[in-house]
């Protein structure tokens, strides 16, 4: 499945962010996305796609700052991540630092996304570091 450029999981309430980042680890080739009310995903998920390095323990997603898995998507171009709740604007600056291709986002009926004119500006990839790195789902 490594060169699947589509995949469509709206709608999949079930999944979560260790799901989604074992489903999407070497899909190098992916354009499309679409994750629209998959409400179980939160930024966790845009952080580890976006190239955060990663580790699933006890069924849940642990970003690490350095070792573990990278997920690697530089074709993406389209993403949908409509109606899901969890998704704030850090995640989405996550996102941007790693899929550079990114030219269509949908982000309606998120929530707990303020759309400012700095969500759409570049990102420096050293400046979203925090140091508290636990999944709160």
């Amino acid at each position: 499945m490594k060169h699947l450029i589509h995949l469509d999981l709206s709608h999949c309430s079930r999944i979560n962010n260790a799901e989604i980042v074992r489903i999407l680890y070497g899909l190098t080739s992916l354009k499309f996305l679409d994750l629209s009310s998959c409400n179980r995903i939160s930024d966790w998920s845009l952080r580890a796609l976006g190239g955060a390095p990663w580790k699933i323990t006890g069924g849940k997603l642990e970003l690490l700052r350095e070792g573990g898995r990278k997920i690697s998507l530089p074709m993406l171009e389209e993403l949908h991540v409509a109606k899901c709740e969890y998704i704030t604007e850090d995640g989405i600056a996550w996102l941007k630092s790693g899929c550079p291709k990114l030219e269509r986002l949908n982000i309606l009926g998120c929530t707990n996304i303020v759309c400012s004119s700095s969500l759409f500006e570049p990102v420096d990839n050293d400046d979203l570091w925090q140091d508290t790195w636990s999944e709160s789902d």
